[in-house]
This record gives structure tokens, C-alpha cells and sequence, in this order.
């Protein structure tokens, strides 16, 4: 029920009769807005609503693919078509590229001195 302009010493007997907190809602406004609540309560609302707004909220899972220099054919495109679902949805997918064979001759004498 709206009370109108009244007193700050009018407001808080009022709120102390129906056993109920004076709330200040908007400090900025002229004059300042208050309002007569069970303030416990609300917050236990506020913070259900956040909990709930939390569990909807979707999770985004960037996938990982790695390549290899000396990946095979088959497999590169294995991992190519496996990355394209995630690419043209929102969550996309990271490419990462590891270089370390090419650094680094592999000890079956592959590679020539």
C-alpha cells in the first residue's frame, strides 16, 4: 500500500507496528524511496533467483584439438570432421599445433646429420 511523502520518524513506527524492516529503495531519488518489507525474506528470494538463474545458465566447452607434423592423413581428417559441429556452433573449438617432433629428430634414425 503506497503511503505517500512521510517522515522518516512516521515511516519507521510504521514499519515497527506491522513488524517489518523500512527498506531504502532508491537513496538518489527526491525524496528518497523506502519501502516496508520483510528484508530477511526478500534477500532469501534474491538469492534463490540467483541460484536458479545460475543452474539455466549454459556452459561453454571449447573443444581442443591437437595436430602433429607428422600426422597422418586419415587421422587430420578424423580430427578435422570431429571439430567441424563445435566450429559452427557457438563454443568453437581450438586448434594446437605442436611443433616438437619437427624440433626434435625422433631416435629410430630417421633423420640425416
Amino acid at each position: 500500500m503506497k503511503r505517500g511523502v512521510v517522515g522518516i520518524q512516521e515511516a519507521l513506527k510504521m514499519a515497527e507496528a506491522a513488524e517489518l524492516d523500512l527498506v531504502e529503495v532508491a537513496p538518489q531519488a527526491k525524496p528518497p524511496v523506502c519501502r516496508i518489507m520483510n528484508y530477511g525474506k526478500y534477500r532469501f528470494q534474491q538469492q534463490k533467483r540467483d541460484k536458479d538463474a545460475r543452474k539455466k545458465q549454459k556452459n561453454q566447452v571449447v573443444k581442443e584439438i591437437k595436430m602433429r607434423p607428422k600426422i597422418d592423413l586419415h587421422d587430420y581428417e578424423f580430427r578435422s570432421r570431429r571439430s567441424r559441429p563445435s566450429l559452427r556452433t557457438d563454443t568453437g573449438s581450438r586448434f594446437r599445433y605442436s611443433s616438437a617432433d619437427a624440433r626434435w629428430p625422433s631416435s629410430t634414425g630417421d633423420a640425416t646429420c
